[in-house]
């Protein structure tokens, strides 16, 4: 499993871990710039393609300043990025959406990709679909506008604005209202922690990241990777954060009533690339659902350890973040940080 680092907290996560453990942000080892740069590329490839094919190429109208180049360089996506700043959607506090591309064939038809950085309401979508074809570079008959949300450069559409010619507005993924719904039902349940820790993929058993000591009574070990040379502050923040994924992932998970969690360093270098486990130090608690309820207590509302789970789903697969409240917990800068929270837990460790 290959080694990246989070774009949110730039702690080590799995390339294709799908939250980050540490913080909680989805796809963490992907940034915004990656997924752009993938999305630029493909439309290289395409264009390329359609250059060779097409007998017609002198007659298209092509609006260069945001199509993707025909060779994609460092320099030529940074120049990609920066053609179209974010713009603020008139009315909200928060979103914003940029033009990834804005293709033109001659006065018939322009096709139009857009990244939103979160859901709108089908009003806001008509705003930004007349804004758009208001800074037309020359009429059209036709104009094709189609939204990708929280990062997505493949897959369907999350909505479409159409003028053909008449404007016509389409959600077709989760709407905003749908996704707020789900938010705080019951987190996914697992018949162990083994087909947990597998789901998630943040830990894993083939690399000697994630280890089942005992089942009865339930003992499991985790391992995050460390780089060589780290402090010894860093190396126990992440072993805490470690142990601490591991009792609340397992009983919010699963059906789990008591669970020791054990975790040692694995130490990471880069040049030759090595992954060696290492024995110390090394972190160890054990507590009873009850006893990881009251720690929490002690810092956030909460009536059930469920709470600090949210749940968001897309079709078939069901995400399961780590709540706000409980992510502060796991960060010096937001108060009482850490080093508190795991003291807590210490003192009510079996």
């Amino acid at each position: 499993m290959a080694l990246t680092k989070c774009k949110e907290c730039k702690k080590e996560v799995a390339g294709t871990a799908k939250v980050c453990p540490h913080c909680g942000i989805k796809n963490p080892g992907i940034t915004i710039r990656q997924q752009i740069f993938g999305a630029a590329a493909l439309l290289a490839i395409i264009a390329a393609v359609v250059s060779t094919c097409s007998s017609d190429t002198d007659d298209a109208i092509t609006n260069n300043a945001t199509s993707a180049p025909a060779t994609l360089t460092t320099e030529s996506v940074e120049a990609l990025l920066a053609i179209e700043e974010p713009k603020l959607i008139p009315g909200t506090a928060t979103a914003s959406y940029a033009i990834v591309s804005d293709d033109y064939k001659r006065s018939i038809k322009r096709t139009v990709l857009v990244a939103l950085n979160e859901r709108v309401t089908e009003a806001e979508l008509t705003e930004i679909a007349k804004a758009i074809k208001a800074q037309a570079n020359h009429p059209t008959e036709r104009t094709f506008i189609s939204y990708r949300v929280d990062g997505a450069t493949s897959g369907y559409y999350w909505a479409t604005t159409h003028y053909n010619p008449d404007l016509n507005v389409q959600i077709i993924g989760r709407t905003a209202a749908e996704v707020l719904a789900d938010k705080g039902t019951t987190p996914s349940q697992f018949s162990s922690v083994s087909d947990m820790i597998e789901d998630f993929g943040d830990y894993d058993l083939e690399n000697g990241t994630y280890r089942l000591i005992s089942s009865e009574p339930l003992h499991i070990h985790l391992s995050p990777w460390v780089f060589k040379g780290d402090s010894e502050s860093v190396v126990r923040a992440d072993l805490q954060r470690a142990v601490i994924y591991g009792i609340y992932r397992t009983l919010a998970h699963t059906d789990a009533s008591q669970v020791r969690v054990s975790s040692t360093p694995i130490i990471t270098t880069l040049q030759p690339i090595s992954h060696t486990p290492v024995d110390s130090p090394r972190l160890d608690l054990n507590l009873s659902r009850a006893a990881a309820l009251k720690a929490l207590q002690t810092f956030l509302d909460v009536q059930e350890i469920a709470e600090i789970i949210t749940v968001e789903s897309e079709g078939d697969i069901v995400l399961n973040y780590w709540s706000s409240d409980f992510k502060n917990l796991n960060y010096e800068d937001h108060k009482p940080g850490l080093d508190a929270f795991f003291a807590e837990l210490s003192s009510k460790s079996d």
